[in-house]
């Protein structure tokens, strides 16, 4: 009989992602102009939070991409948090914020360890703009990407807005390239249903737009999460998504915000990093089951 389940559940998902696809291509074939409406002249203040664990060098690469950004330098800063890093991560930050003098830069380190969650929760609190950006601290940022996120706040019900995430190693060999093909047609047409409703279901960690306000809100719930009294430190950015739907928000994914992650490059390191995803899935999956009246 468990067999028979299994099959039958594994049979459903493919079902499931076929028809998204499929509904991704009629919506963006069919409604070519179904997209938010964005605003440019929209500027808030924005603090770009930026978690850090032993990146080394990448983090510098990191700040040096955002402090090129297309977006008034006096209305945004970059806060960068350490998370107990045992590499010189720390050093390239400090180096980062000497050479990019151009644009505010402040750095912490978390005064135990506590997951990239926490830590953006810590960064949080140096911060009083507006919307607030977390991102990876090994992601390199397109000079638009803030400038195209903020401009989706101008509709009101928005309350988290996340960009198009590309493969920075497409070509270290086959693992990347597939990678990169998985990474395009999710964005081009899997989230695109998604994207009709204003209801993202997971709005990547790499480029994480949220209001202020709603951020504070969700935070204790954030430092709260366990699993069965066990501290939950991964999958942040899917239950930030499911709390901003949760309170009556929008989530969207703007494709004109990029940024570009470096992917596993071998079978082992993608593994993990699935089995990682797929954790946060399932514990999701048992959150909405235990609040289920609350989503009714």
């Amino acid at each position: 009989m468990a067999p028979i389940l299994l099959w039958l559940v594994m049979v459903l998902c493919l079902l499931i992602s076929i028809v998204k696809y499929l509904m991704g291509i009629i919506l963006r074939l069919s409604f070519p102009k179904s997209v938010i409406k964005k605003d440019y002249s929209y500027q808030p203040a924005v603090s770009v939070l930026m978690p850090c664990f032993n990146e080394g060098k990448t983090v510098y690469e990191t700040i040096e991409s955002i402090s090129k950004s297309n977006y008034p330098n006096e209305k945004f800063d970059v806060i960068a948090q350490d998370d107990c890093s045992v590499d010189d991560s720390y050093e390239w930050m400090r180096k980062a914020q000497r050479d990019f003098s151009n644009i505010r830069i402040r750095i912490g380190r978390n005064a135990v360890n506590s997951g990239k969650a926490r830590t953006v929760c810590n960064a949080l609190h140096h911060s009083t703009a507006d919307v607030i950006i977390s991102i990876d601290s090994d992601c390199i940022f397109h000079p638009d990407a803030i400038r195209e996120l903020t401009a989706c706040f101008a509709e009101p019900r928005i309350g988290s807005v996340g960009g198009r995430v590309g493969v920075r190693n497409p070509n270290d060999g086959v693992i990347t390239a597939i990678q990169a093909v998985v990474y395009y047609s999710a964005f081009h047409m899997y989230k695109i249903p998604e994207n009709w409703t204003r209801s993202i279901c997971c709005i990547s960690g790499c480029l994480f737009a949220i209001r202020r306000e709603l951020l504070l809100e969700i935070e204790p719930a954030i430092r709260a999460r366990n699993w069965f009294g066990i501290p939950v430190n991964q999958g942040e950015d899917r239950f930030l998504t499911h709390q901003t739907l949760l309170r009556g928000y929008g989530t969207y994914i703007n494709n004109d915000a990029l940024c570009w992650t470096t992917v596993p490059n071998t079978l082992s390191v993608l593994f993990k990093q699935q089995l990682r995803w797929r954790r946060s899935i399932v514990r999701d999956f048992f959150y909405t089951l235990r609040t289920l009246p609350q989503h009714v």
